[in-house]
Order: structure tokens, then sequence, then C-alpha cells
């Protein structure tokens, strides 16, 4: 009996002494998981940290929600925090405060989400506070510490409290919600009084300048500001000298169009979205901005038109994301001005949407999600009783070689989904070919076939569930396969990656003779792009694609992964998505042993 009492303090000893050591690595950052409380009760058991905020929710009258049963994520300022932003408000207390005042405080601290640390990246939250904007997450290195911060200001104490009803991160600052639209935020900023006056001299000062309101719908804006500075080395040194350089007489209103161009209307992008949107429409008629990143930089108008390269202009990211009463605004490193657009190609994950990006724990996850009409802004079908279904890093067939691993498997027939309609992103005006990327069942007769429409006009071609390349037997070139209305689209960094330097001319050689593909007779040989016609885009901007199905018996599935825009004139086969991050690998990389990473 007391070697059996020695052992067990031996054990809890050594487990101790194991906690005590893990707890000074990462003082800072604890996660507590109580499941027996909720938000509400855990403010009330520690009133040493939180009782102001506590207070706080009495006063507004929302602790009762914060008590109740439901999924939230809550950022808390503790007592320290309200003592000094007290101090900075020039009050003594919450007393001073009006009951709205702190209702709006407690709704832009609160996620109807549960958003661990794990959902943090630079840039916006997956979903918005209940005052209805975003919170920003960023990290920084300040006096030799990386510092997280919320919003750029509110220093994360302590992360993943996690509750019954949620997940509590208690903060070093307290949150409040924006006030200022756009137009005050500018006005206020030292150091953009050329942009200020040119808000107002072309009168988009008041369209930036209406604060959302119940009575009214909200107009949502993102825009790019241009200080003095930047526009003095551009020599422009005063508002006439930006009118003497926009406004021509050939152009009367240049500076109303250059000033448009900095201006998205109904979007509110923050730098993430911009990135993943690749192109966006500005309120300057018929007019787009192209995004691309190099490293970490974030570029406007980086292009190659006609074979030229044309440097483009990088967002200020540090400053940039900055949250407005009815926007977002971004802060530029060089002046930028319409220019001549070209059709340049999109690629398009499908499943990249907005509302599958507000549910943390279903994109891009493990498993399925049925889906019903009315989930997305921008995705319908019929009928509108019908479901569709998401799915994510399953295996079809012990295998999935799309993009992300994840795509829309819609069962599609007259008699189930007859019909899917999406809205695209921003086009610019030209002649395109578009390729959709699905997976096929070779010579399947109960497989779908259906009619592609392009904003109401049905294309050339037919897109057919059965069509697969996995037929031929053998490595099929790109002229082979576009001959019979396919082509290869994807990319597997695993396949031809190696770190030994005398094995990549191997792995040139069997990816020349292979057409990049490991074994396209196998399962990746069900996975490809349909050719589903030509196309005009007559005016720049988004536009609707629709699929229509003809036929198709029990198992036909449509599973949609990406759709291409391609301008006709460009090469319809290269560059090839990565499936593992969705960016694109080119012929010339890979001809030269440059293999992405796996």
């Amino acid at each position: 009996m007391k070697r059996i009492q020695y052992l067990l303090t031996v054990i809890f000893l050594v487990g101790t002494i194991s906690l005590v050591f893990q707890r000074c690595e990462e003082p800072d950052y604890v996660e507590r998981t109580n499941y027996e409380i909720l938000i509400g009760e855990f403010f009330e058991q520690h009133p040493d940290s939180f009782s102001i905020f506590l207070d706080v929710l009495k006063r507004s009258e929302t602790l009762a929600f914060l008590k109740a049963y439901g999924a939230y994520t809550c950022f808390a300022p503790t007592n320290e925090a309200f003592n000094n932003y007290f101090a900075s408000m020039g009050i003594g207390s919450i007393e001073e405060m009006s009951v709205a005042d702190l209702k709006s405080l407690v709704r832009f601290c609160v996620i109807k989400d549960t958003l661990s640390s794990e959902n943090f990246v630079d840039g916006r939250m997956n979903s918005p506070t209940l005052y209805g904007q975003y919170l920003t997450y960023g990290t920084y290195f300040e006096d030799g510490e990386i510092v997280k911060k919320i919003n750029k200001y509110a220093v994360i104490d302590q992360i993943d409290i996690r509750v019954t009803n949620g997940i509590i991160h208690t903060l070093k600052n307290v949150l409040e919600p924006e006030i200022k639209t756009i137009s005050q935020y500018v006005e206020s900023t030292e150091g953009y009084s050329i942009f200020t006056q040119a808000l107002k001299e072309t009168g988009l000062y008041d369209s930036l300048n209406i604060t959302p309101s119940p009575e009214r719908d909200t107009i949502w804006y993102t825009f790019f500001a241009v200080s003095d500075e930047i526009l003095k080395a551009d020599g422009i040194e005063s508002l006439d000298d930006l009118k003497a350089k926009y406004q021509t007489e050939d152009r009367p209103n240049g500076l109303y169009l250059y000033i448009a161009y900095h201006i998205l209307q109904d979007q509110y992008h923050f730098i993430s979205d911009l990135i993943s949107s690749k192109a966006v429409a500005t309120k300057a008629p018929s007019e787009v901005l192209t995004i691309r990143t190099k490293g970490t930089d974030v570029l406007i108008n980086d292009d190659y038109f006609a074979g030229i390269y044309e440097p483009g202009f990088e967002i200020r990211r540090s400053e940039s994301d900055q949250t407005a009463a009815n926007g977002v605004l971004h802060f530029m490193n060089g002046n930028f001005a319409i220019k001549v657009r070209y059709p340049f190609a999109v690629y398009w994950d499908v499943c990249d949407q907005i509302e599958l990006r507000k549910m943390p724990g279903v994109f891009r996850k493990n498993g399925q999600s049925n889906l019903a009409n009315g989930t997305f802004e921008n995705i319908s079908w019929e009928p509108e009783d019908a479901l569709i279904h998401y799915n994510a890093n399953n295996t079809v067939n012990g295998d999935n070689c799309f993009v992300f691993r994840d795509w829309f498997h819609i069962d599609f027939r007259p008699e189930i989904v007859k019909s899917i309609t999406l809205k695209t992103p921003t086009l610019v005006k030209g002649t395109y070919k578009i390729w959709v990327g699905t997976r096929s069942q070779a010579s399947s007769s109960r497989q779908y076939k259906a009619y592609t429409y392009f904003d109401g006009e049905q294309t050339s071609k037919i897109l057919d569930g059965a069509k697969c390349y996995r037929s031929y037997g053998r490595y099929a070139t790109d002229g082979e396969l576009n001959q019979n209305g396919m082509k290869i689209y994807q990319y597997d960094p695993s396949h031809y990656y190696t770190d030994d330097p005398a094995m990549i001319q191997t792995m040139i050689d069997n990816g020349r003779a292979h057409n990049w593909l490991e074994d396209p007779t196998g399962e990746w040989g069900r996975y490809l792009c349909q050719d589903a016609g030509t196309v005009v885009v007559n005016e720049t901007g988004t536009h609707t694609i629709q699929f229509v199905a003809t036929a198709g018996g029990n198992g036909s599935y449509f599973r949609m992964d990406m759709i291409q825009f391609i301008p006709v004139e460009e090469d319809q086969n290269w560059p090839r998505v990565n499936i593992m991050d969705g960016s694109l690998v080119y012929k010339e990389d890979l001809e030269a042993g440059i293999f992405p990473p796996y």
C-alpha cells in the first residue's frame, strides 16, 4: 500500500512540475475550459478582472443573452482596460455613459459565432459583430515582442476561454464601434487634405458620408485613399494640380472619374477579400481594379498587358483594413488612375463564397453540409426547395483532386436539381472561353448532360457528366484533349516535388512525358475542365452563368469545383491551379525544375 502511495506521489509531483514549466512558456495566453457555465456567468465569477464589464452588461440590459444558450464569441475588456478607457475619455465611470452607448459597445464586442484563436488570420474576422461591423486581427512586432491586436489597437490578453455558449477572449483595451463615415475619417486624418478637397469638389464626399440607419438600406463602400505626400511625389501639390492632370477638355468629368476609380460601391472589402476577388468593379463606370500579391505585398493594377509589364501600386497593409461606419478604408503607397483595360483570365474557385467563409466549422473542413436556397447571395437553383451539398476534404473513390479539396455536390437531373445559376466575379469586356472544372464518370449512361447559359444566352457546348480523359488509357497531350473539349486544370505539388538536386531532371522528364499528371489513366483522369463554350462579355462587371440539366439518372452528380474564364487569345491550358493553395503553376517554371513546395 505504501509503495502505491509513493508511486502516486511521484506521478503527482512530475505532473505538477510539467504544468509549471508549460505555464512559464506562455504566461499571457492561457486556454481555460469550463463547459458548466455560460459567458455571462463567467464574468460574474471573476469580478477581480471583469466587474466593470459585468456592470456594462447589466446597465445595457444585455447580460441575459450572454447567460442564454447559443454560440457566441466575446472580446471582453478587463477592469484595467476600462479604467484606462475612462481616463482617456475624461470620465470617472460607466455611469457617465448613456445606455445606448453601452449597448453599442457590448454589441461591438460580441460575434454570433464561435471563433477560436485558430480562426484568427491577419485581416477581418469571418463573421461580423452584432453591431454589424467586422473586427480585424493582426500581429505586430513592438519593443522586441510579438503583440496580437484586435482592430489594430486592442491588445489581446488571454485567448480561448471556452464556456458552454461560446468562447471568450480578453482584451487590454476597450473596443469601440467606428462612428466616423469614410468621408469623415479621410478628412480627420492628417495628410489627406487634397483627397478630401477632391471628394467635396466631385460631390462624392456626400456619398461616402451616409451613416447606416435602420430606416434605410445600408450602402457599404471600400475606399482607397492617397496621401498628400504620395500625390506630391507624382507632381500634384494641390487640388488644382489634380484637376489639371485628370480633368481635360476631352474628359471634363476626369476628376470625378479619378476619385470614383478609388471607390468600390456596395462592396465591403478587406484586404483578404480583395486578394480572393482578383478583380473588383469600381464606381467609375465599367472600370475595374486588379489585385495581385507578391510575397506579403498586395498590389493594385500590377499587370501584364500585350506582353508588357505594368508595375502596380502597393496597399499599405499596416494602416489599411480601417473600418468606418459605412465601410472600410485602405491607404496607398502610390497614386493610381484609370487606364485602358484588356480581358484577363479569371480562375474562379466557386466554393470560395463569403457565406461559407463565415462558417469556420464548415469551410474547407472535413465533412458534407446540406445547403438550402437562400444560403448564398450569388448562387441559386431550381426547384427552390431542393438542397445542394458542400463537401470538403472527403475522398471520392479513394482520391480527391479538387482545388482546396472542396466542391459543390449537386444531384443534377431534371427531377432533383434541374438548374443552378451563379453570379460571376468581375469580368473585363472581351471574348472568353469558359471551362468548368468537375469530376466525371466515364461510360456511365446515367450521368447528366447540361446546357450552359451566359447572361441568358445559350452557348454552343453541352456539359457531359460521362466525358473524361481517363478512357484514353495513356498520357494525352493538351492538343488532343482540347480537340475533344477537355483540358487538365489542376496540379498536385506532391507529384513532382523533390529536394534532391540529382532528381530534378528525372522529374522534368517524367512531367513532360506524363503531361504533369501522376496517372491520368486512374482517378486523376476523372477530374477535368470541360469546354462550356465561347462568350462575348460586352460590359465590364459581374454576369450570370447558368447550367440547366437536360438528362440524368439516379446517381447523376455534378461536382463543381472551378469555373475559368480565359480570353480566347491566351493559352487555354496553362497556368494550372495548385490544388493545395490555389496558386497558379506555370509550365515554364516546371520545365526549369522550379516545383511548388509540398
